[in-house]
């Protein structure tokens, strides 16, 4: 009975190792480069978190914005800061790189 218990947390150790070590974003940055504030909107919806305004075509320009990925976490052992994939854009409103962030 005892060698089943350790087996069976052995295999459940194991399963948790491996289900947290492929995490996949639904932001991908070869999918945004190149593309507009508002075709970036389109695609994936209203940025949560907006470091500028947009001009009078509703373009954002020389500015980042961005999704949030992970929220804050609060526990016993401190704060864990929330994380964003951030879209930078130039003067034309064209996003030309992107990264994730945590914000402190």
């Amino acid at each position: 009975m005892k060698r089943k218990c350790i087996l069976f947390v052995v295999i459940v150790a194991i399963l948790l190792c491996f289900s947290s070590c492929g995490t996949k974003y639904k932001y991908d940055a070869d999918e945004v480069v190149g593309l507009t504030s508002i075709q970036i909107v389109e695609k994936y919806g209203n940025f949560d978190r907006k470091q500028g305004y947009p001009n009078e075509d509703g373009l954002y320009c020389n500015c980042a914005c961005g999704y949030l990925i992970k929220p804050k976490k609060v526990g016993y052992f401190g704060t864990t800061p929330p994380e964003y994939f951030m879209i930078f854009f130039d003067e034309t409103g064209v996003a030309k790189h992107c990264r994730y962030e945590k914000v402190v």
